[in-house]
């Protein structure tokens, strides 16, 4: 239900700015002359929809002589002061109404223009989710003319758009009262004037339809509508699988899609962790490569020192029956400390290589199960079995084929690395020629496949190479104008 809760009038007759508030049931009193009937034409003029249903003044007498310019103007009729409003004068009726399902005000309403050397401009709206303040009515407490209500309610984000006819407007009021617009139209003006109607004709002309009732019509109507309504109800049914069809569909596309750009995300992926982890190795062999010359050079050194112990040993022999024994063997003595402390040095060397070396294999046994390869195969099964007993020579053999299969790998990786990469600048040009094409053909330039550009550029330059100055050919086609059908695909 909709509840009238404010009247709004600006400039109607003897009312300059007036907001009355209604609050439920509301009693209208006064003197004569006081406005009641003034009030209740603005009332009507808004629900009749015009001055063409209206009959001012009805409430007072049946003699009614009111004019909707007189109450624009303000007329009084004085002897010297007819007019209280004699030039361009903007006026506003509004009401809002409250609804109490939906919880929102609305407002309907009329801006009047009445230039002084002009015919009058009536502009009926409505206004859904707005209530009557006076910002919306006056500007610096002058009333708002058309465009300045648009702008102010332009700033509020609401959209202004007064009906284009009054007929539009009538409809507009039934639909947002759910009533019949032209009988309401004709009642109130009976409504307003206060006085006895015949309570029998009210029924069959405002309560009743004009034509008379056809039962049998009715059950045929019924029974159609039962139809019409059954095969809505197929028909519902059968809009509701096609767009499940059509949602599965999509789903299925999407999906397809999303697979096909996950498979090449896993491909890139898969491409970056490879490229990663060679690199890791390389490094990690270059350190084993590093270590082996270490040791070798240690195990070199602890010849050579098992080679001067041996001599010292029989230097020590020759020298028992000399004088100095006791000396020789003290300078042997410190020579074997100075020994002894290398040799725990270079024993925590190897512990360190051997360390690594068992890191090492652990990655080969990785990788031989993400790249199955018979050198990496021969060199775990290598570790496995002689771990305690590994020899410098076969370990550099081993580790020498294990360099020359990574170096194989990554030369087949760069050379895989490099064909993505041409096929990826190839697909970029394609793209970047289709959509400078593409520009060209929004702005209306003429545009040829590839090879004929090729072929115009290279014309160009031959031509421009051989006079010596800048030579550009355009096509037959760019300088002549053929409208025969027959030649449109030619």
């Amino acid at each position: 239900m909709k509840k009238l809760t404010k009247i709004k009038l600006v400039n109607w007759h003897l009312f300059s700015n007036q907001t009355i508030e209604i609050k439920d049931n509301a009693l209208i009193s006064g003197e004569n002359g006081s406005g009641k009937s003034t009030l209740l034409d603005a009332m009507q003029f808004l629900f009749v929809g015009g001055r063409a249903g209206s009959k001012f003044n009805i409430a007072a007498t049946d003699d009614a002589k009111r004019t909707l310019e007189g109450y624009i103007r303000g007329r009084i009729g004085a002897e010297n002061k007819e007019y209280l409003r004699n030039g361009d004068v903007i006026t506003h009726l509004a009401l809002e109404f409250f609804d109490e399902q939906s919880k929102k005000f609305s407002t309907i309403g009329c801006i009047l223009d009445l230039p002084k050397s002009s015919n009058l401009k009536e502009r009926f709206y409505l206004l859904d989710n707005v209530s009557i303040h006076d910002s919306l009515f006056l500007e610096k407490k002058y009333p708002r003319d058309y465009k300045s209500m648009k702008a102010y309610l332009k700033s509020l984000d609401i959209e202004f758009s007064p009906f284009d006819s009054q007929k539009k407007y009538r409809d507009a009021l039934a639909r947002f009262f759910g009533m019949d617009a032209t009988k309401y139209a004709k009642i109130l003006p009976k409504a307003l004037a206060f006085r006895s109607i015949d309570l029998q004709a009210f029924v069959f002309e405002f309560l009743l339809d004009d034509d008379p009732i056809d039962i049998q019509s009715l059950k045929n109507n019924v029974a159609q509508l039962k139809k019409v309504e059954l095969q809505i109800k197929r028909d519902k049914e059968k809009l509701e699988k096609l767009d499940l069809i059509v949602q599965t569909g999509e789903d299925i596309t999407l999906n397809k899609e999303q697979q096909g750009i996950n498979e090449l995300i896993d491909q890139l992926n898969w491409v970056e962790k490879r490229e990663s982890y060679v690199k890791q190795n390389q490094e990690r062999l270059s350190e084993i490569e590093g270590r082996l010359d270490y040791l070798r050079e240690a195990k070199s050194q602890v010849d050579t020192q098992i080679e001067e112990n041996d001599q010292a040993i029989l230097n020590l022999e020759r020298a028992k029956n000399d004088n100095d024994l006791s000396r020789t063997l003290s300078s042997y003595q410190e020579a074997l400390q100075k020994k002894s402390k290398e040799y725990e040095q270079q024993k925590e060397a190897l512990r360190a290589v051997k360390d690594l070396l068992s890191k090492e294999f652990n990655t080969m046994k990785e990788l031989l199960n993400l790249l199955p390869n018979v050198t990496i195969k021969e060199f775990v099964n290598y570790y496995q079995t002689n771990e305690d007993q590994i020899t410098s020579d076969d370990l550099t053999h081993h580790l020498t084929l294990l360099n020359t299969e990574v170096q194989s790998y990554l030369q087949a990786f760069h050379i895989e690395k490099d064909k993505l990469e041409s096929e990826k600048r190839d697909l970029s040009e394609q793209i970047r020629a289709s959509g400078q094409r593409l520009n060209q053909l929004k702005r209306h330039v003429k545009t040829y496949p590839i090879y004929v550009e090729n072929l115009i550029r290279a014309i160009n330059d031959g031509l421009s190479s051989h006079y010596q100055k800048d030579v550009r050919v355009r096509p037959l086609c760019e300088l002549i104008e053929v409208n025969d059908e027959k030649w449109r695909n030619a």
